[in-house]
């Protein structure tokens, strides 16, 4: 942990996950005062309880989640706190654990990373020590468990001092989550891939995020799901290439971090509005590349004073009978040392939205 100021700058760039009771009511106004009785979002309580935690993994951003073949259902965060939250909900002063990857099995939770020499260790840490890594989105090839892997390192000083300097894919066997190798991302064009997955009929569609002063805009590249990156191809508008520098935009206005997935023969993408706003939006498509459109207004998340929310993401696996889709988003201190005051401002907050179809 370098700095508090570099810390707080890390929660802004990517995501951080927060919890308090009842963060929404039904029906969801929009920002004009009126209501869209078409969309219903409430808050859940099985999933916010699940996430209050006291001991192990307690807190952390991002939240993706991939649902394993025998059932169960793996958490991926990014800077997190493993650690013991007391009683009133604070918790002692401690360093953050770069990635943690959390198993759901039912109603209850596991966390995976292991302690050596008395600190417990990332999930998984870049060659280079200067470097860590987030994690990405992730997907499931035969055997093979294939998460992406944001790699960065200090850089300059202040609040940005960070910066990203490439992506590699991390493989793991199942059903043990057992790390078996990582490789290199093409990162040409400067577009964080891996920030969405989505498989759909012969190829898995990865979706990175590319970031400018004021956008941030989604590109789409394909690899064989029986044989992941033995090709990968890039959309360009017109057609897949292999050429990385060809991808473009399909899409811009998202946050970070922001989820694609395919119900009932239709695709749809998930993403916080940019600029920390509020407002969490879903598009529809009728391909993996689009085009994203029919804008609709899912829910704004309640931001309290001195905090911020962003990052939500879908969780396709958990939608029920009804067609209500489970989403969570990230919600942060403006001060990183009211972390240790409230454990309820880092973890994630969790939604059901339904009429979102």
């Amino acid at each position: 942990m370098k700095s508090s100021y570099f810390l707080v700058a890390s929660f802004i760039a990517i995501g951080v996950s927060s919890c308090q009771k009842d963060p929404l009511s039904t029906p969801v106004p929009d920002e004009l005062g009126t209501v869209k009785s078409a969309i219903v979002a409430q808050p859940v309580p099985a999933f916010n309880q699940l996430f209050t935690r006291y001991n192990d993994w307690s807190g952390g951003d991002q939240g993706y989640s991939i649902r394993l073949p025998d059932g169960r259902d793996l958490w991926l965060f990014g800077d997190s706190f493993i650690d013991t939250v007391f009683a009133d909900r604070t918790r002692p002063p401690g360093p953050l654990v770069r990635n943690a990857y959390v198993m759901q099995q039912g109603h209850q939770l596991t966390t995976l990373n292991q302690t050596a020499g008395g600190a417990v260790q990332p999930i998984i840490a870049p060659q280079n020590p200067n470097e860590w890594y987030w994690p990405g989105d992730g997907f499931i090839s035969g055997n093979s468990l294939y998460i992406f892997q944001q790699r960065l390192k200090n850089q300059g000083s202040g609040v940005f001092g960070f910066a990203q300097t490439g992506v590699d894919v991390s493989r793991f066997s199942l059903p043990n989550i057992v790390l078996q190798n990582v490789a290199p991302f093409p990162y040409d064009n400067e577009v964080a891939w891996g920030l969405a997955v989505l498989e759909d009929g012969d190829y898995v569609y990865i979706y990175g995020t590319k970031s400018q002063q004021y956008n941030k805009y989604v590109h789409v590249a394909r690899t064989p799901i029986t044989s992941p990156f033995s090709t990968l191809e890039f959309w360009d508008g017109t057609t897949w290439t292999t050429d990385a520098s060809s991808s473009i935009s399909i899409r811009n206005d998202v946050s970070q971090s922001y989820s694609v997935f395919k119900h009932n023969g239709k695709y749809y993408l998930l993403s916080q509005e940019g600029f920390l706003g509020p407002k969490v939006n879903i598009y529809q498509g009728n391909s993996p590349i689009g085009p994203f459109t029919n804008k609709k207004l899912l829910a704004t998340t309640p931001v309290p004073t001195g905090t911020w929310t962003y990052n939500a993401l879908a969780h396709p696996q958990f939608i029920t009978p009804q067609g209500d889709l489970l989403v969570c988003y990230s919600i942060n201190e403006m001060n990183f040392f009211d972390l240790f005051q409230n454990a309820d401002h880092y973890r994630p907050i969790f939604f059901r939205a339904r009429g979102w179809e």
